[in-house]
């Protein structure tokens, strides 16, 4: 095996501080040369490269970003959970017990073997995401 790497995208983002609900004090704080607002870093786009399904924990914005690029390899009992595991990589099964946990808008699943075909893998979208999930799940773009 060889490490990878996965990424995290953030962009720079200001909201307004907590305490400042009404324009008086919104107002009241920029003459005293006080700002009513900050920044922060939100989380947009999480790619995690060939990798277990920890990573996924490993960070939580990756479950926050609003867009996830996750690993997908293997998808059936032709290659199990514990061969995937074995290869460093995540199966569909493992990844179904976590969607639950992931906030992403989008989740575009990448990597997939080469030993399934595009319309078989969207039969086992279709027939294993809730409809809430097969609107925010897909397969990243493949030959057929």
């Amino acid at each position: 095996r060889v490490e990878s790497q996965g990424y995290l995208l953030y962009q720079k983002r200001r909201r307004l501080r907590e305490g400042f609900s009404s324009e008086a004090q919104i107002l009241a704080a920029k003459a005293a040369g006080e700002s009513p607002s900050e920044e922060f870093l939100e989380p947009l786009v999480a790619f995690t490269g060939d990798t277990q399904i920890e990573f996924l924990a490993s960070d939580p914005d990756v479950a926050l970003a609003k867009v996830l690029f996750v690993e997908c390899t293997f998808w059936d009992e032709a290659k199990p959970v514990v061969d995937a595991r074995r290869w460093g990589h995540i199966h569909f099964d493992e990844l179904l017990e976590i969607l639950p946990l992931l906030k992403n808008e989008r989740i575009a699943l990448i990597h997939a073997s080469v030993r399934y075909s595009t319309p078989y893998l969207e039969s086992i979208l279709r027939a294993r995401l809730s409809p809430a999930d097969q609107a925010r799940v897909c397969l990243f773009p493949r030959p057929l």
